[in-house]
């Protein structure tokens, strides 16, 4: 573990030299497995942006609580908590109007004898993530984008992941290597 720990930061280390100046990425993605964000009563009948926001929140904040870093999910993500409230610190803009919504008829998916989910839809095609950063260190920056380059390239999004859903990749992963031109990102 402190192996992996000490590798992800060099990586780390190696992104915050070369890094673009760029303060705002675009990434085109691809779903590989419907996307599902949830509804009222297993509907999922449309695309909740929260939801996919609670993903690379909630990823990105792991990696960096694995890195040592305390401070990362109030410096980008925010707080309503304290005497100073701190809003966000970058904004994530998702359109979803190229996914094309597949229909499962009430689809059960058991999980023993005698519960199960019912699904009715969930979504598939391409969809894009702008994310812009504002007022935040470039390291916490990083940390986000790796994050996030390694939730594509091993985690899901959406919701009902443990049944295979929310598979996403990029339609050109070049483009996530152009951020960091000096690593050798693998992305495909």
């Amino acid at each position: 573990m402190n192996d992996i720990k000490q590798q992800l930061k060099e990586t780390l280390g190696n992104i915050n030299k070369s890094s673009s100046k760029k303060n705002q990425i675009v990434l085109k993605l691809k779903t590989l497995t419907p996307l599902y964000t949830g509804g009222i009563g297993q509907q999922g009948d449309q695309i909740h942006p929260s939801n996919l926001l609670g993903g690379i929140r909630h990823f990105s904040c792991l990696v960096a609580r694995f890195l040592g870093e305390k401070d990362f999910e109030t410096e980008v993500w925010g707080t309503a908590e304290g005497s100073e409230p701190k809003a966000k610190q970058i904004a994530l803009k998702w359109d979803t109007s190229e996914l094309k919504p597949i229909n499962f008829h009430n689809k059960k998916i058991k999980i023993n004898k005698n519960t199960g989910w019912y699904f009715s839809s969930a979504f598939e095609e391409e969809l894009t993530l702008q994310i812009t950063k504002r007022n935040i260190d470039d390291k916490y920056w990083n940390i986000l984008l790796i994050s996030i380059a390694i939730q594509i390239r091993h985690a899901m999004f959406g919701s009902k992941d443990q049944f295979g859903f929310g598979v996403l990749d990029l339609v050109n992963p070049e483009d996530f290597k152009k951020l960091f031109p000096k690593l050798n990102i693998p992305l495909n």
